[in-house]
């Protein structure tokens, strides 16, 4: 790899008083003044596993024309030790331990949801998902279960929020519970978890996650964390990334099992903005514009 570095340097005058400028501090010279040594750690690399080339549907101007469009990497949460490969155009893939031949696992593609591939190259797509902490634990509210954030067409349902503000798509989180947990080929049923408006292509749904540093019977168990960018379009046309009246722009969490009458959720009665009408119940964090600055629990 060729790597390029360029230095630009900037010229400023500004006339300031003098007693402005006795007041800065000093800048720093050297933050590390002592040497920074060399280890002797060495890395080396071998080939893992070879995710398979994917091709979208129709091939808009600019479209990326990767080989596959893969995000992360995650274990299965069921001792397996397999590992689960999401592939933004729809595909997800389960990976033996020690790497090797990847499985098909589910194809979104081939289910009728509102999926559409053609809003590529964009951030649209299979763009996260998280298997519950139960899901190789028979007997379990959980058992079987897992979660993806994809993107669908506009007119393919209607949104929990922004549904008059989603002209370009819709971002959706899915339950998806297998028959099998133990096969290396979904099948089974799914059901939709909530649905959110975008009136651009980018900036939308993304990373999906659970607490794997808790346990049966902690507040945060089985709770559902899912990263949401302001909705797209350059500086923040809807003002959405400050907005707390619709869980954008931030991580909102839910309980995926925990709905009641006509929600498909629960609200974690821990979440921090329950008790303010100001904000929608979902939200966790806000003030977090684009989703690819996705998070780690």
């Amino acid at each position: 790899m060729k790597i390029a570095i360029a230095t630009f340097i900037t010229g400023m005058i500004v006339s300031l008083p003098l007693v402005a400028a006795e007041s800065r501090p000093d800048p720093i010279a050297d933050p590390i003044p002592e040497k920074i040594q060399k280890g002797d750690i060495s890395v080396a690399l071998q080939d893992f596993v070879q995710i398979p080339e994917s091709q979208d549907s129709a091939m808009p101007e600019r479209t990326n024309v990767a080989h596959a469009r893969i995000q992360f990497m995650t274990p299965l949460p069921d001792g397996s030790g397999r590992l689960v490969v999401n592939d933004l155009r729809g595909l997800l893939y389960l990976i033996p331990e020690t790497g090797g031949e990847p499985s098909m696992y589910l194809d979104v593609r081939q289910h009728d949801i509102g999926f559409d591939d053609s809003m590529f190259p964009n951030e649209t797509g299979l763009a996260g998902v998280a298997f519950h902490p139960d899901f190789g634990s028979e007997g379990a509210a959980g058992y079987g279960k897992f979660y993806t954030a994809i993107s669908v067409s506009s007119d393919s349902g209607e949104a929990n929020y922004l549904d008059d503000n989603s002209e370009n798509h819709k971002s959706v989180i899915r339950e998806w519970t297998a028959d099998d947990p133990n096969s290396n080929s979904f099948s089974g049923s799914t059901r939709e978890i909530i649905r959110i408006g975008q009136f651009d292509q980018n900036h939308n749904i993304g990373t999906l996650a659970f607490n794997p540093a808790t346990n049966p019977g902690d507040a945060d168990y089985g709770m559902l964390y899912a990263s949401m960018g302001d909705g797209g379009g350059a500086n923040d046309p809807m003002e959405y990334g400050q907005s707390t009246f619709e869980p954008m722009s931030g991580i909102f969490r839910i309980d995926p099992l925990g709905g009641e009458g006509d929600s498909a959720y629960g609200i974690p009665a821990d979440n921090p903005f329950l008790s303010s009408s100001d904000f929608a119940p979902e939200t966790w964090a806000y003030g977090l514009r684009i989703r690819r600055h996705s998070l780690s629990i």
